[in-house]
């Protein structure tokens, strides 16, 4: 029971945190892509919303552990929220600015290219963000995969901290 539990937890939170980070990007890209501060702004924001739901399944976790659980019972089932999640994000991410709105990259960089101009940003500044929006126009299967096997990374680390405050060998209550 606790496998199949843990999985079945996995997949429930995995499947409603990749459609809410999608709901996120979605939104990020229709209403905050006019400028960096505001598609910053809608990043930071919007993970700080998937880092909750991470949580939320941990805490889920616990519970149905009866309030004792390990490092790893937590984890293995926040690595598998994390796996889906990632994937709903890359896959989305791709589907949006490859077919559905294949400008806004085109659109933020001008935007973002004229807010440096107004800040008199070095022209050697301007070329370099230029050719960084260039590098990623031109993604292809090993860059998305890279930036998938990165991010997964990146959110197991936070998932860990998210375990290590979650867990409890003895019953008694964490955070």
């Amino acid at each position: 029971m606790d496998q199949s539990s843990k999985s079945k937890t996995g997949l429930v939170f995995g499947l409603l945190t990749g459609i809410v980070y999608m709901l996120i990007i979605a939104a990020r890209y229709l209403f905050f892509g006019h400028t960096t501060t505001e598609f910053t702004m809608s990043s930071v924001i919007g993970y700080l919303i998937i880092v909750v739901l991470f949580g939320a399944a941990g805490m889920y976790r616990r519970k149905q552990l009866g309030g004792v659980a390990e490092l790893r019972d937590i984890f293995g089932t926040l690595f598998i929220v994390i796996l889906i999640t990632e994937l709903c994000f890359t896959v989305f991410n791709y589907i949006y600015l490859w077919y559905i709105d294949p400008g806004f990259l085109d659109r933020f960089a001008q935007s973002t290219l004229n807010q440096m101009r107004g800040a008199h940003v070095p022209e050697a500044k301007l070329k370099e963000f230029e050719l960084t929006m260039a590098a990623q126009k031109d993604t292809n299967f090993g860059a998305i995969l890279f930036g998938f096997a990165r991010s997964v990374v990146f959110d197991s680390l936070v998932g860990l901290i998210i375990a290590y405050a979650l867990k409890r060998k003895d019953g008694t209550r964490a955070v």
